[in-house]
């Protein structure tokens, strides 16, 4: 689940405003756009005061092979790997929807109603690099679960600051309902 998700800087004016912050603030990264791929270069919102960073998508894998690009809600606090990052590095990645891919192998992009920006829980770390982050994921509600199994744990209603608030907080996101979306 959630290996491809959007970022279009056109589609909403919210997404437009950050991209142009981070451009202003960070002008020689080279931020991507559109369909969002594994070890893409994208906004990121870290912290308790929501700040805009860029992050790359994914954490090196064990060994420096491979590549963690998503984790699991229900084991998040206890894994090793991502542990850490739980208690301290909580980001909010902000998307313009995220795909699908059924067995047949057809696509699908989901969107909340109502609303052009979907916020998805994720966790960061800071490289030599830079930050790299994944994203959360949780078992899929019934309008996801007709296309996959796992769908990206996503904060909705108010639902980001009580994510990057506290660790109690974020707890409480972890076992959310996750909101119905649409596909489009």
């Amino acid at each position: 689940m959630c290996g491809r998700y959007v970022a279009e800087d056109d589609e909403s004016v919210d997404m437009g405003a950050l991209y142009r912050a981070l451009h202003t603030a960070y002008p020689t990264v080279q931020l991507k756009s559109g369909e969002i791929f594994p070890t893409d270069t994208v906004p990121l919102i870290c912290g308790r005061e929501k700040t805009p960073m860029p992050g790359t998508w994914g954490f090196p894998g064990y060994n420096g092979k491979g590549l963690i690009i998503n984790a699991r809600a229900e084991s998040v606090a206890e894994k090793v790997t991502f542990r850490d990052a739980f208690l301290r590095c909580r980001c909010i990645v902000p998307t313009t929807g995220y795909f699908e891919w059924s067995k047949q192998k057809q696509r699908f992009r989901f969107n909340l109603p109502g609303t052009r920006m979907v916020y998805l829980a994720g966790l960061y770390r800071s490289t030599p690099e830079g930050l790299r982050f994944v994203i959360l994921t949780t078992a899929a509600n019934d309008a996801a679960a007709r296309i996959h199994s796992r769908m990206p744990l996503i904060l909705a209603g108010g639902m980001t600051d009580a994510w990057v608030a506290d660790t109690g907080e974020a707890m409480g996101c972890l076992r959310a309902t996750m909101p119905e979306m649409v596909c489009v």
